[in-house]
C-alpha cells in the first residue's frame, strides 16, 4: 500500500530572526502548529507529511507536488502570500485542499470556505489535530 502524498503550505517566518522578532515568532508558531496539529494527525492516520519549506525554493518541485499530491493542507493564518499563491494554483487544478488557520486570523474571502479553526492554545490545538485527523480518515 502507497502513503497518499501530503504536502504541507504554511506561513515559514524566519528560524534565524532574532528571537522575540516578528520574524521569529511566525516560525515558532507555525512550527508548533506544524508539529502539534498536522504532523500529530497525519501520524495518527499512518502517513507522513512534506512541508513545502522543507525542500527550501524549488518551485518546480512545489508545482509537481501541488498537482500529484493526494493531499494539500494550508495554514492559511495571516494570509502569507506564498500559501495563497500555492493554494490557488490547487485550487484551480481542481485538486483537493484541506484549510487550517487561527481563529480571527483568516482573511475576509477565506473566512467562508470550511477551515478548521483554532487558538494557539494546547487544547484548541489537540482539538484542531483531532478534527483533522476526522477530515481525511
Amino acid at each position: 500500500m502507497t502513503l497518499p502524498g501530503i504536502l504541507v503550505e504554511r506561513p515559514i517566518g524566519d528560524k534565524h530572526a532574532e528571537y522575540g522578532s516578528p520574524k521569529r515568532l511566525l516560525y515558532e508558531g507555525a512550527l508548533r502548529v506544524y508539529d502539534e496539529v498536522v504532523r500529530a494527525a497525519c501520524r495518527d492516520q499512518g502517513t507522513i507529511p512534506l512541508r513545502a519549506d522543507a525542500i527550501g525554493e524549488v518551485t518546480d518541485q512545489i508545482h509537481r507536488w501541488l498537482h500529484e499530491d493526494d493531499i494539500v493542507i494550508a495554514d492559511v493564518s495571516g494570509a502569507n502570500a506564498n500559501v495563497m499563491y500555492e493554494l490557488g494554483f490547487r485550487i484551480g487544478r481542481g485538486k483537493p485542499v484541506i484549510l487550517i488557520g487561527g481563529s480571527g486570523d483568516l482573511p475576509f474571502d477565506m473566512a467562508r470556505l470550511r477551515t478548521i479553526r483554532f487558538r494557539r492554545t494546547e487544547s484548541s490545538l489537540h482539538e484542531a489535530r483531532d478534527q483533522l485527523s476526522r477530515v481525511y480518515q
